[in-house]
C-alpha cells in the first residue's frame, strides 16, 4: 500500500475509490478484522494521505446515498446475512485460516474466473452493486477526466481495488485508444517467508500498468 501511494503522489490526478457508508463499513469488516495479524502478516489499507502539493484526488466512486438506496433493494437474506457473516469471516482469517486457504484466491485477471461467474449467477444484484455499477461510475469519471485533460501533458492514477481494474484497463484500451506501453511488478506477498507450501504459489507480485489476460473459465459458455 505504501508503494502504491508513493506512486500515486507523483501523479497530477488520482481517481480513487471509497464509499463512505455505514453498510460499506460493515461489509469491509471481512478484511478489516483480519488486518494487523502477526500470524498472517496482514495489514489494512490505510487512508490515502494527499499532501497540499500533491495530486488532485477525485472520489470516482458512487455516493453513499446511492449505495445505501441500492443496498436496501437487495433481497432481505443478503442484507441481513452479509453484514453478520463479514466479521465472522474476518476473524476466521485472523485466528484460524492458513495463508494458503485464501492467498490462492487473490489472483485477478482481466477475464473473470469460474468462481466469479458462478457467484454472480447466484447473487446477480449483489455483484451488480458492489462491482458493475461502481465500474460504470468509474468509467464515467475516466471519460470526464479524458474530456477535460486529454490534450494536457498530465499523468493520471486510478487507485481502485483489483476487481475493478479489468473494466478500467479494457475501457481505456478499447474505448479511449490507450496502449499498454509498459508494466512494473510490486511484491505483495513474500511467499518464501511463509513456509514450504509457498513453493506451490510462485506468483507473489502484482502488475502495475498492464493487464494480464488468462482465461480461467474455458468451456463454461459464459
Amino acid at each position: 500500500y505504501a508503494e502504491v501511494e508513493r506512486r500515486m503522489l507523483v501523479r497530477d490526478l488520482v481517481l480513487a475509490e471509497g464509499v463512505d457508508s455505514q453498510i460499506g463499513q460493515a461489509i469491509t469488516m471481512s478484511y478489516r478484522a483480519a488486518g494487523g495479524s502477526e500470524r498472517l502478516n496482514t495489514v489494512v489499507q490505510p487512508r490515502f494521505h494527499s499532501a497540499s502539493s500533491g495530486p488532485e484526488v477525485v472520489n470516482a466512486d458512487i455516493s453513499a446515498a446511492e449505495f445505501d438506496e441500492s443496498w436496501n433493494q437487495l433481497p432481505l437474506k443478503l442484507r441481513i446475512g452479509i453484514p453478520l457473516l463479514a466479521p465472522l469471516y474476518g476473524f476466521w482469517l485472523r485466528y484460524i485460516a492458513n495463508p494458503e486457504e485464501f492467498h490462492k484466491t487473490l489472483e485477478t485477471y482481466d477475464l473473470p474466473s469460474c468462481e466469479l461467474v458462478e457467484a454472480e449467477d447466484f447473487f446477480p444484484d449483489y455483484f451488480d452493486l458492489l462491482l458493475h455499477r461502481r465500474d460504470t461510475h468509474l468509467l464515467e469519471q475516466i471519460d470526464a477526466a479524458q474530456h477535460l485533460h486529454g490534450s494536457d501533458d498530465l499523468t493520471f492514477g486510478v487507485a481502485y481495488g483489483a476487481p475493478h481494474m479489468p473494466a478500467a484497463g479494457n475501457h481505456m484500451t478499447d474505448r479511449l485508444g490507450y496502449n499498454d506501453a509498459s508494466a512494473e511488478w510490486i511484491t505483495v506477498i513474500d511467499y518464501l517467508s511463509l513456509g514450504p507450501w509457498a513453493l506451490e504459489h510462485p506468483r507473489s507480485q502484482a502488475a502495475v500498468g498492464g493487464p494480464v489476460r488468462e482465461p480461467r473459465c474455458e468451456g463454461s459458455g459464459a
